[in-house]
């Protein structure tokens, strides 16, 4: 239980910290200098390119959950789940798991399922019959300190 709760702290803070680091008003002016995304290498073989697809807007979060796809949360309300079926390292599959989220921020793969922090609240999603879609949502906290 101590674990969970220290869990689920973590993605609070996770998702406090990458909300400040990454939201500004002028988001379209900044620039960033690096890599092409075709040139970055990921320990876990993590599909970068597929933030350049233009089908994930403004990447919040990420989550691997214990079979390697990827969960990644987009500001404008959903999570996608991104599947490299065939191990090349570019994404085959990305499929929406999860949509009218408020501010998806944070994502942590736990105990079969995915914790979300989005706005106010703590979720558990989980896929029970394994369309790849969520199916069960649960409020594990409602009411964080949220924008008014």
């Amino acid at each position: 239980m101590i674990a969970t709760i220290g869990a689920i702290a973590l993605i609070v803070s996770a998702a406090v910290i990458l909300f400040n680091a990454t939201y500004r008003a002028d988001y379209d002016e900044i620039q960033v200098d690096g890599p092409e995304p075709k040139d970055i290498v990921s320990e876990f073989d993590v599909p970068v390119q597929v933030f350049t697809s233009g089908k994930i807007e403004r990447p919040t979060a990420m989550a691997l959950d214990p079979n390697g796809r990827l969960y990644v949360a987009s500001f404008a309300g959903a999570i996608w789940a991104v599947d490299d079926i065939d191990a090349d390292g570019r994404a085959d599959v990305v499929a929406e798991f999860a949509r009218d989220l408020h501010q998806p921020e944070g994502l942590l793969w736990l105990n079969g399922g995915l914790y979300v922090t989005a706005y106010d609240k703590l979720l558990l999603l989980k896929d029970t019959n394994g369309d790849g879609v969520a199916d069960t949502r649960e409020v594990i906290l409602d009411g964080m300190p949220g924008e008014k």
